[in-house]
């Protein structure tokens, strides 16, 4: 039988604060050999923030411990944003494969095929994978598209591991650390389900790029893309000193994730904007922003619609833009989560950006101001 354990503690001292989070973890999984432990630290914890890993790997007496520095924790009635913390999720009765991918010297691309040959064997449907790439040293979009091409159709969800106040991030495996690379783990044969909450709410119907080059857009629908981008700002009240509008990228079909980008450029004479992606014609974007109280009610109904079947545990992907930025106040996602799933043990990482697809099985994709939620069901 499938169990989980999760244990927090916000602890000073980093090596108290994981003996604490791993024998709270290891309380509530109540027995069974650990499979793999997702053990996460808080980037306030500094530049000792690598102690955790030997330390949670002794004190669960385990070689399955696998993750990194995260930027801050969410779990059920539970949010640290900006003080030292360690969470502990360790897993039973499933196969697992934990891993820690290093020495990809620039190459990101190759990350997906490192990550097949180390969990061995071919990856199917109802394969997870769990994935936490460097945030500094990576290519975000060659990582996805290594994983696309060798981890597929298994899904791929994970967020970048945080830097610390020296500027690197922090990864390990067991009592093995590094500033480089991709942590994570591979949960063979679970059923899964997965949504992805949105901050931003539509403010123009889905256009269609028909003239782009490299991140500008020229043209939508036919007309001069900054025309359509003015015209939209305006009727959103984005000129009365409100957030600007952002760029909700849809991919090409009905099941692809959103994906927000800020824009990043204006060319007035050429009638173009520019966003962090390439861009071409084909391609389907709308005009967003960002709306507190769309995320919240969107995020409620999305929860209760997964509490049946209920599920064994959870795994939450949350952007750094959401929490307190996004809705005025902390807390507010820990609450849902709280309501929806009560003591439901679902790990919370805050951190740069997040990897989901749009569906299951589907190729991941980047994802900004959103969060992703996996949740585990059983083995099949």
């Amino acid at each position: 039988m499938t169990r989980a354990g999760l244990g927090i503690s916000t602890l000073l001292d980093p090596e108290a604060a994981a003996e604490e989070a791993c024998r709270l973890a290891l309380a509530h999984l109540g027995g069974g050999e650990i499979a793999v432990a997702l053990v996460v630290a808080s980037t306030a914890h500094g530049t000792s923030v690598s102690k955790v890993a030997a330390q949670s790997s002794s004190v669960l007496d385990s070689q399955a411990v696998v993750g990194g520095a995260v930027e801050g924790i969410v779990a059920p009635g539970v949010e640290v944003s900006s003080n030292p913390a360690v969470m502990v999720l360790a897993v039973s009765g499933v196969e697992a494969a934990p891993f820690l991918v290093r020495d990809l010297q620039g190459e990101s691309g190759r990350a997906g095929e490192e990550i097949a040959a180390r969990v061995g064997g071919d990856l199917g449907l109802d394969d997870l994978v769990v994935v936490m790439p460097d945030s500094l040293g990576l290519s975000a979009p060659q990582l996805v598209a290594g994983f696309s091409e060798h981890l597929r159709p298994a899904t791929v969800v994970g967020a970048a591991a945080a830097h610390t106040p020296r500027g690197s991030s922090v990864l390990w495996h067991d009592r093995e650390v590094s500033s480089d690379g991709v942590a994570g783990f591979v949960l063979r044969g679970v059923g899964q389900r997965l949504t992805i909450a949105q901050a931003s709410r539509a403010v123009t119907p889905v256009l269609s790029v028909t003239r782009a080059r490299g991140n500008w857009v020229f043209g939508l629908d036919g007309r001069p893309a900054l025309d359509v981008y003015f015209e939209a700002a305006r009727s959103a009240g984005a000129d009365a000193g409100l957030p600007p509008l952002l760029v909700g990228l849809c991919g090409r079909n009905a099941s692809s994730a959103l994906q927000v980008r800020n824009v990043v450029g204006l060319d007035r004479k050429r009638g173009a904007f520019s966003v962090p992606e390439p861009m071409s014609s084909g391609e389907r974007l709308a005009f967003v922003r960002l709306d507190a109280g769309a995320a919240r009610d969107g995020f409620v109904e999305q929860l209760h619609g997964l509490r049946e079947p209920p599920p064994v545990f959870g795994l939450y992907f949350n952007c750094r833009a959401r929490g307190a930025s996004l809705f005025g106040e902390a807390g507010v996602e820990a609450k849902c989560l709280a309501n929806a799933f009560s003591d439901l043990p679902i790990a919370g990482l805050v951190a740069p950006f997040q990897l989901a697809p749009g569906r299951r099985g589907e190729a991941p994709v980047v994802l900004t101001y959103a969060a992703a939620l996996a949740l585990i069901d059983e083995i099949r």
